[in-house]
């Protein structure tokens, strides 16, 4: 026996039962066992006795029943009766039986795209969806009661990602609707990307092409006639979609937000907040938001930009008009130096769509950290060559004037001492020690602690810088003819080897102040050697340059446009422009120097002055818009004056002068630049280096 588990379908079975003997049969019982789901009826069951040659029937109804999966088994019909000489004596009839599973089905029958540009939604031709529109952006799914029977939608759970697919109310597939055999309904996936995109951009954003594939729903569904039985089915996409899938990619317009400081290490500190529109053709113009602590003073700088103040919050709405598929936008803030409490601070950002006109924008970052460094200028530390010494000062705020702090020892035939731009930590070079040694500079005090941190070198180390923001330092090593190259680690201010290259040069050394390109001095060759800084504080080599006879010194303008190298045997100071894009130097000529040039000093303030030193003075110069120089003055300084350092204020400059054993102290005059002399201040032999906290 078989039947359909539909709730409907049923089949019938006659068993005869008839006494074949001489005598009555008595007592009779009919029981069918194992046949919960059938029935039985006939003349059988009402009998209690069965006369010889008379006979009954049972009727075996299967079904209607409802059934998920096959069902099979066999049901015994028992027959136990009495009689002449006979005691409850039974006979048997096994029936087999099968309830076949209900059949009912629903299958996707059609898709359909709105607003793709092109494509079929197969794997080799995927629909392409525009994101300078999101508006009516849909996938419509038509699906088809492919069963016998009338079925009720019982619920559709959608598979995709939440970020671009969602179900759309004007679905004519809902739930409770009942569908006919063959009758269809829709299921429409409406494109959400654009109001969810910025949920991407922490981990890096959606970018310019995204994939956003769509699988079809799951469906849950009941029979109306077995109303017991319900289904749950993915249906069946139609075959030209492989895996079970329709694919999408969404092409967009992607902005690259950029925070960036100008300037950094000195009082001019600026911070440039800036956008960039691109792959964005044919859209309409986006506004992007930033916001961030007001860390700043003055009136900045707008390029397609406006901004407001409001609680410490500086907000920034710049307006992204494409041209081309691309556009740009920004900001400069000078830094408000008194903000900063401490030596240094973090200046935190945060980037949205303010308006994207229905189009979809892929932003990143989101987020972003720059670390805002005070100029302090506090302390002054002077390395004594011959004495092995470092002198430290204090620096009175008012006059500029140094007050003596006492001594620390520099071993090891010291040569170059610097302070890291956090002020935090001072380094220090010994030709005789292959190490760069470390000292902790107290806060409060200024007093320097020697640390037992000791970085290799290579042979006979001479000179050492390090990147304005500091995360890198470098060392040339005369002995060996290499230099070193140093990652910071920013909590312990620790060196950190980052391999070395080789190079003849050992004179001075510069980094722009954006920190992408290094330049040293190459007083054999009478060259200077350009490099780029890689993104890890590598250096990879751009060109070489030449210069006057003997270069020492090397100072590049507070906005990377201009370079001054000192030529000691040729009497003067080869001046350059450099590329902003490759780093590498144009010459622009050269200015006559009265003796043998030295030192060199762009003031960081203004950039617009320029001083040397010549042995027993030191010179004005003004710098000219196309980076040339004009001397404007010259001052006495003492014997030997050849390392110039100024306060990061930009208020006053000091010189080492080697045969004096002393330093001059000059006041910058803030209108012309031009220097007034604060007097002279001893310390031990050979004063070489000067740093500044």
């Amino acid at each position: 026996m078989t039947v359909v588990g539909d709730n409907s379908e049923s089949t019938l079975q006659t068993l005869v039962v008839a006494n074949v003997g001489d005598a009555k049969a008595e007592s009779i019982d009919f029981v069918l066992t194992n046949g919960s789901l059938m029935s039985v009826t006939g003349s059988c069951a009402s009998l209690e006795s069965l006369d010889s040659g008379e006979s009954c029937t049972a009727i075996i109804k299967l079904g209607p029943t409802t059934a998920h999966i096959l069902e099979s088994g066999t049901a015994i019909y028992t027959v136990t009766y009495s009689g002449q000489n006979v005691v409850n004596e039974s006979i048997y009839a096994d029936i087999q039986y099968t309830v076949q599973a209900n059949s009912q089905n629903i299958i996707i029958t059609a898709v359909d795209s709105t607003g793709n540009e092109s494509g079929t939604g197969e794997s080799n031709n995927p629909y392409i969806f525009n994101g300078r529109t999101t508006i009516g952006d849909s996938i419509t799914l038509t699906l088809t009661n492919s069963g016998t029977n009338t079925i009720i939608l019982q619920g559709i759970i959608n598979p995709n990602s939440p970020i671009a697919w969602q179900i759309d109310d004007t679905s004519t597939c809902s739930i409770g609707e009942s569908l006919a055999e063959s009758a269809t309904c829709t299921i429409i996936f409406d494109n959400i990307l654009g109001q969810n995109a910025l949920a991407l951009a922490v981990s890096g954003g959606i970018g310019a092409s995204y994939q956003e594939n769509l699988r079809g729903p799951t469906v849950i569904f009941s029979d109306s006639v077995a109303v017991g039985t319900q289904f749950s089915t993915i249906p069946a996409l139609p075959t030209q979609f492989t895996n079970g899938t329709i694919y999408v990619t969404g092409h967009q317009a992607t902005v690259a937000n950029s925070v960036i400081l100008e300037s950094a290490g000195t009082s001019n500190i600026a911070v440039i907040v800036s956008h960039t529109l691109a792959n964005a053709e044919s859209y309409a113009p986006v506004v992007i938001k930033g916001q961030f602590e007001d860390y700043f003073a003055g009136t900045p700088t707008m390029n397609n930009c406006t901004q407001t103040v409001d609680a410490g919050t500086r907000t920034q709405l710049c307006t992204l008009t494409p041209s081309g598929g691309t556009a740009s936008a920004s900001g400069k803030y000078l830094v408000n130096q008194s903000s900063i409490s401490n030596s240094a601070l973090i200046l935190t950002s945060v980037f949205s769509v303010e308006s994207s006109n229905n189009q979809i924008i892929s932003i990143n970052p989101r987020f972003s950290s720059l670390m805002l460094r005070k100029a302090l200028g506090k302390f002054v530390y002077v390395l004594n060559g011959i004495s092995d010494s470092i002198s430290m000062y204090n620096v009175n705020q008012t006059t500029g004037i140094l007050e003596s702090n006492g001594t620390v020892v520099a071993r090891y035939s010291p040569r170059v001492i610097v302070t890291a731009p956090s002020g935090k930590f001072l380094y220090l070079i010994s030709a005789n020690h292959y190490a760069v040694s470390m000292f902790t500079i107290d806060e409060s005090t200024g007093y320097l602690s020697e640390s037992s941190a000791q970085t290799p070198t290579g042979e006979l180390p001479d000179n050492i810088v390090i990147d304005p923001i500091g995360r890198f330092a470098y060392v040339t090593n005369y002995g060996s003819n290499t230099v070193s190259m140093y990652t910071i680690n920013q909590i312990t201010g620790v060196l950190e080897l980052n391999g070395m290259i080789p190079e003849s040069a050992s004179g001075g050394m510069a980094i722009d102040p954006y920190g992408k390109f290094f330049y040293i001095t190459n007083p054999v060759a009478n060259t200077v050697l350009s490099y780029q800084i890689e993104s890890d504080g590598t250096l990879s080599i751009i060109c070489t340059t030449a210069t006057g006879v003997d270069p020492f010194g090397i100072a590049i303008d507070p906005s990377g446009r201009f370079a001054y190298v000192t030529n000691r045997d040729s009497g003067n100071v080869s001046m350059y422009t450099i590329n902003q894009t490759s780093g590498v130097l144009e010459s622009n000529g050269t200015v006559v120097v009265g003796g043998a040039p030295i030192g060199v000093a762009v003031d960081h303030q203004f950039g617009k002055y320029v001083y040397v030193t010549d042995g027993s003075n030191v010179l004005t110069y003004g710098i000219e818009s196309n980076g040339t120089l004009t001397l404007y003055d010259s001052v006495a300084a003492g014997s030997g004056a050849s390392i110039i350092a100024i306060e990061p204020s930009g208020r006053f400059l000091y010189v080492s002068n080697s045969a004096g054993s002393s330093v001059s102290m000059y006041t910058i005059n803030q209108t012309t630049g031009m220097l007034g002399s604060n007097g002279m201040i001893a310390t031990e032999l050979n004063p070489s280096s000067i740093a500044i906290k």
